[in-house]
């Protein structure tokens, strides 16, 4: 574990044979669950010491409770909620109406809705948990790489509120570039896409929803997508709006508008 402001190490490392592809920590820092092939594993963060193994699951989320809740989905679609403090089932487990194997997802913030990623499906799934009910198939675009297609199954983040999901799908070489779309869950309707020169390997939004942040091989980039945070960005920087000249040679329709109404021209 490494302390955000500086990046140095605290405390003993957390104990875990073999490859991590889910990690998920408590708000509160008080427990993290990781897990890979060999299984899922819960620790207490104050003793450092595991509280419970699992068996493997592809998708793993706190939520925000009085204790918090952990939200785990394995490949064949099974939800289970567990208590932190105890390792116990909080309820009876939740079945998705998927015949896939599922091999990726994220829940939202809220723990209210789960978005999936299977083999050999060409869109991400997004179910209610508490219905099991699939609301929502976001298309995957066609696999970017001439040279082999997709690094694994999609990327997926939801923001803080649930309204939105961003979903990319991971190159297999290096800097080929990806492009990362954003949905609107109550839509269907792509509202923003995001490319970047490197290739993505996770995507999480910031807690204001305001920018959206992509990692990539050895670095991060932090975008603004919503067409209304664009324009308040680029009015931040510009010293007057567009004369007419500029406005027919950039935009070129339409009569010229002020954009940004608190600056000149």
């Amino acid at each position: 574990m490494l302390d955000a402001a500086n990046g140095t190490a605290v405390g003993n490392p957390l104990s875990y044979e073999g490859s991590l592809n889910v990690l998920a920590a408590s708000r509160d820092g008080q427990y993290v669950f990781g897990g890979g092939a060999r299984g899922g594993r819960l620790w207490r963060m104050t003793s450092r010491e595991p509280i419970e193994d699992t068996p493997p699951v592809v998708a793993a989320s706190f939520i925000a409770s009085a204790p918090p809740s952990l939200l785990t989905v394995d490949d064949k679609g099974i939800v289970r909620r567990r208590n932190p403090e105890t390792g116990a089932w909080v309820d009876r487990p939740l079945q998705l109406p998927t015949d896939a194997s599922v091999i990726g997802g994220r829940f939202s913030a809220n723990g209210r809705l789960l978005a999936t990623t299977s083999r050999g499906d060409p869109a991400v799934r997004v179910w209610n948990i508490d219905s099991t009910k699939e609301i929502r198939s976001l298309p995957l675009p066609p696999a970017q790489s001439s040279r082999g297609g997709s690094g694994g199954p999609a990327v997926i983040a939801f923001t803080e509120d649930g309204r939105h999901v961003a979903v990319a799908l991971p190159q297999i070489r290096f800097r080929e570039g990806n492009t990362v779309r954003v949905w609107a869950v109550d839509t269907g309707r792509e509202v923003s896409r995001v490319s970047d020169r490197s290739s993505i390997f996770d995507v999480v939004f910031t807690p204001d929803a305001k920018y959206l942040i992509t990692v990539g091989f050895g670095s991060a980039s932090m975008w603004v997508w919503r067409d209304e945070d664009v324009i308040a960005e680029a009015c931040n920087r510009l010293p007057r709006n567009l004369t007419p000249d500029e406005w027919q040679r950039f935009i070129g329709t339409g009569q010229p508008q002020k954009t940004c109404p608190n600056l000149p021209g």
